[in-house]
């Protein structure tokens, strides 16, 4: 991963995440990530803008979220 998303992802980690998550809502209807995905919608959007899969490096149990 090249240093630009990992300074994204960085940011968006520090940052707050909004009570409605939007961009989490969009990454769904799209299919990137199941509806009962936990990840903050910023960061799956730099992932997956980046040709990363989200589900790919997240530690949550797969039996919660439903993930690949």
């Amino acid at each position: 991963m090249d240093k630009n998303v990992m300074d994204a992802i960085e940011d968006i980690i520090k940052t707050r995440k909004p009570e409605k998550d939007i961009q989490l809502e969009l990454a769904v209807e799209q299919g990137y990530v199941p509806s009962k995905c936990y990840l903050d919608g910023r960061l799956v959007m730099v992932l997956t803008n980046s040709g990363e899969d989200p589900c790919r490096g997240c530690n949550l149990n797969r039996k919660i979220c439903g993930g690949r």
